[in-house]
């Protein structure tokens, strides 16, 4: 599938004729690590689901920090620290494209701008590793990873690359340097995308790799060792198999400067403030000089590090991190651009960017009323109803016939557009009348296929005291309290469609945001019932869902067996538009299936989007009050519970 390539990649970028002078006075020298992270082929600034410009995303304007950068440096390197081929439109457009000779148009910018080198994340194998293979063909830098293996124990990526540079010290001489790579994803991928890489992948826990391979390149003569991990920064945790590995992996020795990703965050910030041996002013872990860019090209990660040549070998002696934005907010909250488009990467994304568009704005059926996501985390979102029926309908077409058409099917799904870190931009809003491919895209924006998992009334259960984590714990009694816990990502809170139930968030929650059970004591959710009935922990169901969570992605069922999920290799995109081609002008009502328990003279407050306010007052039965519009964008509201 992966040919494997020489680990030692010589002189790219820093092209220049070396001289070498290992006798004679101390030198230093300034050395600087560009980098990007989860673009997530966000090439221009333009959002897909709203087809309206987005001056907060678009590799097109990274690369112009890239080149002011780079201007007037002459030891500098440029590396991508994964998910920077899949989730968006245009992703979507190569993936369904028939002409599969066709350079994917990520690499080909990619190429323009010249990486140095990348490594893979996980969304890089949603399509499968025949379709990486085919996009990697055409890389002109070499992709790295140390911890993703093909089952025959042969690297399906350079397990290290080591790039063999010339450095210009203090004094103008001009030495070489071996800087030396390795790569890391979260080992959660050969689960999340088990339909495309069952039996052909294996994933290494991603410090157990970083401990075999980083000797290795030190022994292969790397002078300095840079990890580009798609992984993220979380507390001390010691198990095998992290996702967010980021603080764990600069406790390996021998390496000298951490790329971070994955999270979507910035790092150095202060949403990281309070880990230990995390330090959000010098921008270390464990003293480690680390970047987290943001995502879809919205920043720049910077490393300046400081080098001295001792012994034979260069090594580091300080450093400075940096993550210039290409776009900022003003005092009126309004967003403007603080870069203009590159034009040679520009000229390399234009053929691919406008066949996305025409893609994305293909009519595929109509809706009789308006869908949003302002106010799903608190009850009410008739986008994610959509999605819900589509699932259940779906499956209950897909069982008749079947030794599970008598078990009733219930629907699982998150939103996955609702504010958060995304931004007062960021949700849902499709309106009545023609539906695109773009605005199905909206509503589920992965590749993953549509399934159904068999459970048990008890883990149904335990699905929604999953979901109802996102939620802080409420004082009863007490007014204005902050209701959404904002590092708890909305896609992982689920609705669950055919059971009703209370979410009580006056209670302690059962499990915390990563899905690990906090205490089997603690339930939020009560009055849970199956038609009419209280639900009982020994019935058995049917939850429609995609694949992702069927798998075991968000833990929200424990050890599934693949013998407990059916799934027919329909994509979920494609079952919402089968299921908008059935709808015959069919409309949801206004009726909730869960609420918040009643708590005597209670209120909080949570966010929602700009459109908010012209939507909010159709949806009296939340009992809301809108408050002001927050410096950060959003528009605030007071919820009362009692």
């Amino acid at each position: 599938m992966f040919s494997a390539k020489s680990k030692t990649y010589p002189m790219g970028i820093l092209k220049s004729k070396t001289t070498y002078h290992e006798n004679g006075p101390e030198r230093s020298a300034k050395f600087r690590i560009l980098t990007t992270t989860d673009l997530h082929a966000r090439l221009y600034p333009y959002d897909h689901y709203t087809a309206q410009p987005d001056d907060e995303v678009g590799l097109v304007r990274t690369a112009t920090l890239i080149k002011n950068s780079r201007r007037g440096v002459e030891n500098c390197i440029l590396v991508d620290g994964g998910d920077f081929l899949n989730g968006s439109a245009l992703s979507d457009y190569v993936a369904q494209s028939k002409d599969k000779a066709q350079e994917n148009p990520v690499i080909a910018v990619m190429n323009a701008i010249g990486y140095d080198v990348v490594t893979v994340g996980n969304h890089e194998f949603n399509y499968g590793l025949k379709a990486l293979s085919a996009a990697l063909e055409k890389c002109n830098f070499p992709v790295v990873s140390s911890n993703l293996k093909l089952k025959n124990d042969q690297s399906c990526l350079d397990e290290y690359v080591i790039l063999e540079r010339s450095i210009t010290d203090e004094f103008g001489q001009k030495s070489p340097i071996k800087i030396g790579v390795v790569g890391f994803a979260p080992p959660q991928i050969v689960l999340w995308d088990k339909l495309q890489l069952a039996g052909q992948l294996d994933a290494q826990d991603i410090i157990e790799a970083a401990r075999q391979v980083v000797p290795k390149v030190k022994r292969a003569g790397a002078d300095i060792v840079i990890a580009l991990a798609h992984t993220g920064i979380a507390e001390s945790n010691t198990e095998i198999g992290l996702e967010n590995a980021a603080l764990q992996l600069a406790h390996v020795e021998g390496i000298d400067a951490i790329i971070a990703g994955h999270q979507h965050r910035i790092f150095p910030s202060d949403y990281f403030s309070g880990i230990p041996l995390v330090d959000v002013e010098r921008g270390t872990i464990n003293g480690i000089p680390t970047v987290m860019a943001g995502f879809s090209g919205s920043h720049l990660g910077v490393i300046d590090l400081s080098l001295v040549f001792k012994q034979g070998k260069w090594t580091v002696s300080g450093h400075a991190v940096s993550t210039p934005a290409i776009s900022q907010r003003d005092t009126d909250n309004h967003l403007k651009p603080l870069v203009t488009n590159d034009y040679q990467a520009a000229s390399a994304a234009r053929k691919g960017h406008q066949k996305a568009v025409s893609h994305s704005n293909r009519i595929v059926g109509e809706i009789e009323q308006n869908l949003n996501s302002f106010f799903s985390l608190v009850g009410y979102d008739l986008s994610i109803r959509f999605v819900l029926n589509a699932q259940q309908r779906i499956i209950e077409q897909a069982i008749q016939g079947t030794e599970n058409e008598h078990l009733p099917v219930l629907s699982a799904a998150a939103p996955f557009r609702c504010g958060g870190f995304g931004g007062p931009d960021y949700y849902t809003m499709i309106r009545k009348g023609a539906v695109s491919v773009r605005n199905i895209a909206d509503l589920y924006s992965f590749p993953d296929e549509i399934c159904a998992v068999k459970v048990t009334g008890a883990e149904v259960k335990n699905w929604l005291e999953r979901s109802a984590g996102i939620f802080n714990r409420i004082k009863t009694g007490h007014h204005d309290q902050c209701l959404i816990n904002p590092d708890h990502p909305s896609y992982y809170s689920d609705t669950i469609l055919g059971v009703s139930y209370v979410i009580d968030p006056s209670q302690p929650a059962r499990f915390d945001r990563t899905g690990k059970l906090i205490n089997t004591a603690h339930h939020r959710i009560v009055d849970l019932c199956y038609n009419g009935k209280p639900l009982r922990d020994d019935q058995v169901f049917l939850i429609a869902t995609n694949s992702f969570r069927a798998f075991g992605g968000g833990m929200f069922v424990q050890r599934i067996a693949d013998s407990r999920v059916l799934h027919n290799g329909q994509s979920l995109q494609e079952a919402l538009i089968l299921h908008l081609n059935q709808m015959h002008g069919e409309t949801y009502p206004d009726v909730l299936n869960w609420e918040f328990a009643k708590l005597k003279d209670t209120s909080a407050l949570f966010e929602s989007g700009v459109e908010s306010l012209a939507n909010y007052q159709d949806v009296p039965q939340l009992n809301l009050s809108y408050e002001r519009q927050q410096e950060n964008g959003f528009q605030q509201y007071r919820i009362w519970l009692g």
